[in-house]
């Protein structure tokens, strides 16, 4: 991969990413965070944290996410990405399945469709399905 302002170099990528858990009654915990070489990465660092509590009609939860952009891709209103999320996980045909309707915060690390360099944040409603299969 190519060095961040030194074409004329490049290095190898690594990165290493890890995942916790806890739970404890109705109450869970989740958190995640990677690294990654930061001189061709232009994700250098990413930490999460969630929350869910089991409710009666699903699982609750608000999680938020930081993307950290490593110091050689930054300018032109590339900068930290943020993400932040309220969703209701709700079990369907008995648990096979779940719906799971979101909100979710974003902002914007500096791209969009046009391929243009912008910063702008977005409010996101979203719906997503999961089906589990089993023999």
């Amino acid at each position: 991969h190519v060095v961040a302002q030194d074409e004329t170099r490049t290095e190898g990528n690594y990165g290493v990413y890890g995942v916790f858990g806890w739970q404890s009654g109705p109450d869970a915990i989740n958190v995640r965070a990677g690294l990654a070489n930061p001189d061709v990465s232009i994700a250098s660092e990413f930490l999460a944290v969630a929350y869910e509590r089991k409710t009666r009609l699903g699982r609750a939860g608000l999680g938020v996410a930081r993307t950290f952009i490593a110091d050689g891709f930054r300018g032109d209103g590339i900068d930290d990405a943020w993400d932040m999320e309220a969703f209701l996980r709700i079990p369907i045909f008995g648990g096979d399945g779940h719906v799971t309707p979101s909100l979710q915060y974003v902002r914007n690390p500096g791209f969009d469709a046009t391929g243009d360099t912008v910063s702008s944040t977005a409010l996101v409603a979203g719906v997503r399905f999961h089906w589990s299969f089993e023999r």
